[in-house]
Parts: C-alpha cells; sequence; structure tokens
C-alpha cells in the first residue's frame, strides 16, 4: 500500500579448497557489452530496497518512516511483525507475530519515506520490520493520483473504492483517518482484479472520523503489462493461513492487499464485516511471494479470503565471463577468470560465488576483476556464479573442469 495525499563438497573437493589460494588482479580485461536501458517490454525501474525496525510493546502504537536514498521516490513498501520465542545461545530466535493492527500506510513524496503506523494490540513485545521500495522519478513518469473520503457509518466502519482514470493502472494505495482516535485501524486493504483501482475499508471509534483512500497510477503503457495473481480460500477461524502468492516467472511483486467475500456471494469486499491481519508483504519471499494471516472473523460467518498481488515485469541481471574458467581437463593448477555481473535496468546486485558447493569469501567474488585460483590439486572443480538483483531475479553461469597429472598431485583420504 502506498502515497501519501498532498503531498570445493566431496573429500577430494574439501581438500583441494583448503590448499588453493586465489589471486585477485586489479582492473578488468575486458567490459561487458552495454545493455539498452531495459528489456523490451520491462519498465526501466531500477529498484532500490531501504529497510527499518522498531519495537512496540503491548497495547502500544508506533509510527516507522522507511527513508529512500537520496534521488529516489517510495513507490510501495511493505511491514510485518515478530516477536522472540527462543534463543540459540544468545541470538534471539523470532516468530511471526500477528496481533497487531494496521492503523494507515502510506508514501510521503516530499520528504521521501514510506511511513507504517502499527498497534500492537497483544501481550508480548514485538518487533516491526518495514521495507521501502524506491525508484528515480525520471522512471514514473506521467505519475497521477486519485482519492477520495469516506465516511464513518454508525457502526464505526468507513471504505470504499478509488480507481485509476481510464488508460491507467494502479502502482498503490494509501490510507489515512482524518482524526486522532482511541481505536483505529485499517481492516482490508486490496487491487481490484482488473489492476485500475484500490478497495479499502476499516474502522474507527471517532464519531466524525473519515477514511482518505489514494490510488497512485501510471500510463497503462508503463507498465508493460501488469499482472493480477491471487490466491483464497474459505477460512477455517481465527489464525487460519492464506499464501502464499507467488508473481509469475520474470515478475516481481508491485503491491499486494488482503480483502473477502461472504461465502457464496459474489466478489464484493464491502461486504466483509470483520477483520484480517494485513498481509506479511515483506518477509514471505522478498518481492516475488506474499502471505496473509486471517484474524478475529466474525462468529458463524463463512468467510473467502483472497490475498492479492499486482505483478510487473522486471529486468534480468546478465553475466559475462571473459576469460572464463576452463572445460574439459587441464594439467594446470592454476586457473585463471574474469566475470562481469549487470542489470539491465541499473538495479543493485548481490553477488555469490561457490566453488565445489562452497560459498566463497567477497574477495572471490567481484565484478570486473582477473581472479586466479592457485594450487589445484588433481580433481573435478565446479565454479558458480550467482547475480542477483533487487526485484530478486537471478542469473546463474557455471564452469566445470579436471585437473589432472598436475604436478604435486595428491588423492582423497
Amino acid at each position: 500500500m502506498s502515497h501519501r495525499r498532498h503531498r570445493a563438497a566431496a573429500a577430494l573437493g574439501a581438500l583441494a579448497l583448503a590448499l588453493a589460494t586465489v589471486v585477485v588482479s586489479a582492473g578488468p580485461v575486458a567490459s561487458m557489452p552495454a545493455a539498452s536501458a531495459t528489456d523490451p517490454g520491462v519498465p526501466p525501474w531500477r529498484w532500490k530496497t531501504e529497510h527499518s525496525q522498531k519495537w512496540v510493546g503491548p497495547g502500544e502504537t508506533v509510527a516507522i518512516q522507511t527513508y529512500c536514498r537520496a534521488g529516489y521516490l517510495p513507490l510501495t513498501g511493505g511491514w510485518r511483525g515478530e516477536y522472540v520465542v527462543d534463543h540459540v545461545y544468545t541470538d534471539p530466535v523470532f516468530r511471526a507475530y500477528h496481533s497487531l493492527e494496521l492503523v494507515e500506510s502510506f508514501s510521503d513524496f516530499t520528504d521521501r519515506y514510506y511511513k507504517v503506523e502499527v498497534r500492537n494490540t497483544g501481550d508480548v513485545h514485538a518487533r516491526i520490520s518495514t521495507t521501502a521500495e524506491c525508484v528515480h522519478p525520471d522512471e514514473v513518469s506521467g505519475f497521477v493520483t486519485a482519492g477520495s473520503w469516506f465516511k464513518r457509518d454508525k457502526a464505526g466502519r468507513a471504505g470504499g473504492t478509488v480507481t485509476c482514470p481510464a488508460g491507467f493502472g494502479v502502482i498503490g494505495a494509501g490510507h489515512e483517518w482524518s482524526a486522532a482516535a482511541r481505536h483505529r485501524r485499517i481492516d482490508v486493504s486490496a487491487p481490484l482484479p482488473v489492476g485500475d483501482g484500490w478497495y479499502a475499508s476499516g474502522y474507527s471509534d471517532q464519531r466524525r472520523d473519515r477514511l482518505w483512500i489514494e490510488v497512485e497510477c501510471l500510463p497503462d503503457a508503463q507498465l508493460g503489462g501488469e499482472q493480477y495473481a491471487f490466491v483464497e480460500k474459505k477460512t477455517g477461524g481465527p489464525r487460519d493461513f492464506l499464501g502464499p502468492v507467488v508473481c509469475p516467472a520474470g515478475t516481481r511483486i508491485l503491491t499486494v492487499g488482503v480483502s473477502a467475500r461472504r461465502a457464496g456471494k459474489a466478489w464484493n469486499p464491502a461486504v466483509y464485516a470483520g477483520r484480517i491481519a494485513v498481509i506479511d508483504e515483506e518477509s514471505a519471499g522478498g518481492p516475488t511471494k506474499l502471505k496473509a494471516t486471517i484474524d478475529q472473523l466474525p462468529q458463524r460467518a463463512e468467510v473467502v479470503v483472497r490475498a492479492a498481488a499486482l505483478c510487473i515485469p522486471v529486468a534480468q541481471p546478465r553475466l559475462l565471463f571473459d576469460p572464463s574458467p576452463p572445460t574439459g581437463t587441464t594439467t594446470s593448477r592454476d586457473v585463471s577468470y574474469t566475470f562481469y555481473a549487470q542489470d539491465s535496468a541499473g538495479e543493485d546486485l548481490v553477488l555469490r560465488c561457490w566453488l565445489n558447493g562452497f560459498r566463497q569469501p567477497a574477495s572471490w567474488c567481484t565484478s570486473g576483476e582477473s581472479h586466479t585460483l592457485t594450487g589445484l590439486l588433481d580433481g573435478t572443480y565446479t565454479l558458480r556464479v550467482d547475480a542477483e538483483n533487487t526485484s530478486g531475479q537471478v542469473a546463474s553461469q557455471s564452469y566445470t573442469w579436471t585437473v589432472a597429472g598436475a604436478a604435486g598431485r595428491a588423492t582423497a583420504g
């Protein structure tokens, strides 16, 4: 929800790895051919992810602002709650905590932060982790907003649907209450299945309170084929589990939500008057999965709950070896390689290198530098490099070769 209004694995491999060393030479020997700004049909968005954490005590309300780096805007965000259930030595063991109510959430484009306000309705301290998904403003040109106030009814509920202008698709939504209240929350909030608007509703004990719902929209042509993915089920009662929703390969979650309908009735989120814990947006598999937990369902009511995601195409990382490790058999105990990692949209990359299944230090795994493995013993070796971008897309490349007849030959013990 978003935006504020206004503003080496076998014994031989292990032995060889213990004896081998790596030499890093600064400076590339070649360069990866320049990529276009984006892959065909993919929005050229350089996603940057920022994180924040705060603790909230029983009965307390906490507001968390997660700031984007300079020059970036918070397009959307997510949050989750956890509590400590045990310790392993001195390290805490966390478990998902669902006795939380979302009060409001939005992105502030003026001050570049994503805000979540959460109330702890349980009896233990909880850690709230938030995520801001940020993009460069040049990559979301044509951005427009639409919003509306919804009055609180006699039962204390307020909510409704806000849609984007024709030819625009929704990229997120935000909600704020107009008045301070002892008890207010957002119960359900989700994108519409056609991807052109948003429904949200909540409860406030302030008689004159109103709920502001705002959608943020981009021209359809800029969304590169936005897709709607969902999972739904008839609930089995409080603490029932729903999910995960998984975006198709080559896409990531743009924004997410959860809504409900009465069993046997047409899909109409407005008829639901219970409460559903907000989707665990950030923790369930990163930017490609999400989960939801149902909480405090009305008694004697059969409710179908839907967790939904809008999925957007994303750029893919690329890997190039030049020179690459050998293939086949070699008598050399020294093997040199250089790899280049690049994301076609300019997203940050996390690089991981593996030799015979063992994760290698960062000094062995730098893009654009010449690396030399020295002192290899006779045996078979597999080098694999993974490059993962901020959107969770991974490029992987591996080479396997055999050292045979090398000087200083060793055998497995």
